[in-house]
């Protein structure tokens, strides 16, 4: 018998068990990124607590040195003060700088929101920047800002543009996320993490400005905060830079993966 096929057709439909065997994956390479970034934690502190020994027993031998040197005959009252004024300002700079980079990387704060992204393999939204108000009247703040500006090579932008561009990303993630679901549902996108009240709450307020979105601030150190993070759709983290722990960063991360909730990425903030 011959037999011919006519009018073919093929029908394709989407198969749930792929989306969530994808989501299984990614939660499962995050975990092991978080797990990694955590015992870079445990080597840095090792490493600094080394450091501080090596350094307390250079100070020590500098010290007993300096006891066994003759002392020097006094040089000119003039020039003693020309001399110790010039050292005392560059050494007033020297120990400013160093205070910044000692309180950004000792005690396990976040020194870049950016490479903490990397680190644990989860897409860099933006930063927001923004200048404390509460800095805004003293003296010399204008040149606090440009040797911040010099150090960090951070540059001021208006905070409303970067909202709105973070805004922007996050929208169309949840868009994304959106596809597969019922056409009138709500997203709910719950916005964990550190920083600014004020931009914090700008944030929220433009993300509640999209159709279909819901941001809601939440803490995930309290009850409530568990119970709101649960039932979000997705979630946001914000990092402030040299502000941010690492490990109070990691376990919200963490805590978010274990209740099946996906994360959109991290929104840097920079005070500038």
């Amino acid at each position: 018998f011959g037999v011919q096929i006519r009018n073919e057709k093929i029908r394709s439909t989407w198969n749930p068990d792929v989306k969530l065997e994808k989501q299984q994956l990614e939660n499962d390479l995050v975990e092991l990124h978080l797990a990694i970034a955590n015992g870079n934690i445990i080597i840095d502190l090792l490493t600094e607590q080394a450091l501080e020994e090596a350094l307390a027993d250079k100070i020590e031998k500098a010290e007993e040195e300096a006891a066994k040197t003759p002392p020097a005959p006094k040089p000119s009252r003039k020039k003693e003060m020309i001399k110790y004024g010039l050292a005392g300002a560059l050494i007033g700079i020297l120990i400013a700088a160093f205070i910044a980079v000692f309180r950004a990387t000792s005690s396990g704060r976040i020194w870049s929101p950016e490479e903490f992204a990397d680190q644990v393999k989860l897409f860099y939204i933006g930063s927001v920047y923004q200048l404390k108000d509460k800095e805004a009247g003293k003296l010399g703040t204008g040149l606090d800002r440009l040797f911040r500006r010099l150090f960090y090579g951070r540059r001021e932008q208006d905070p409303q543009t970067d909202l709105a561009y973070a805004a922007s990303v996050l929208e169309g993630l949840a868009c994304e996320d959106q596809a597969s679901r019922e056409a009138d549902s709500v997203y709910t996108l719950a916005v964990i993490g550190s920083g600014v009240d004020a931009l914090l709450d700008q944030l929220i307020e433009t993300l509640n400005g999209f159709d279909g979105m819901e941001a809601v601030k939440v803490e995930p150190d309290t009850a409530e905060g568990v119970k709101r993070l649960s039932t979000a759709d997705g979630v946001v983290q914000l990092v402030e830079a040299r502000e941010t722990r690492v490990k109070k960063a990691v376990h919200e991360l963490e805590l978010s993966l274990s209740l099946g909730r996906r994360i959109l990425g991290i929104v840097g903030l920079e005070i500038v």
